[in-house]
């Protein structure tokens, strides 16, 4: 039980300390996730076929 304390702490410090290397980081995942579903959903949409 006095571990996950200590861990808790550590890591929630750790986020604080390091918030100028998490956030370019979370931010550049969450680009590729929503471009990654916008090509897909333009790839898959039939009303962009040529006819």
């Amino acid at each position: 039980m006095m571990n996950s304390k200590i861990y808790g702490k550590l890591a929630v410090t750790n986020l604080k300390n390091n918030k100028k290397s998490y956030i370019p980081y979370i931010l550049a995942s969450a680009f590729s996730v929503m471009m990654y579903f916008i090509m897909d959903n333009l790839y898959r949409n039939r009303s962009l076929e040529r006819v």
